[in-house]
């Protein structure tokens, strides 16, 4: 059976490390999780090519986009607008969202 593709997305400056690591460490535990679906973390694999094309490549190969959001957005999410978004990737390609967000997070207006 083909497992499903999921595409774990936060900033990576430090904020989110453990909420990265817990998600990380479900779908490498969790035998249905295991069993079903495959998490791609982009910092596990090396690409020749520039991380917002990796990330994207990605993004449109998956069935299912993860989003951690916190105090800051990086652009390839706030950018709603912009072709490297995740939100703007995953709409075209209909892909579904599964978003947490922290007690931390500040509005940006």
């Amino acid at each position: 059976m083909k497992r499903l593709s999921v595409f774990l997305s936060s900033a990576m400056t430090g904020e989110l490390d453990s909420e990265r690591d817990g998600v990380r460490i479900l779908f490498d535990t969790d035998q249905v999780l295991k069993e079903f679906f495959e998490l791609y973390v982009i910092e596990e694999h090396a690409s020749p090519q520039p991380i917002e094309r990796a990330f994207i490549k990605e993004v449109r190969q998956s069935e299912l986009l993860i989003l951690l959001l916190d105090k800051q957005l990086r652009d390839a999410v706030e950018k709603g607008s912009d072709p490297r978004s995740s939100f703007q990737t995953s709409f075209k390609q209909q892909i579904s969202i599964l978003y947490h967000q922290t007690a931390r997070f500040q509005s940006l207006s």
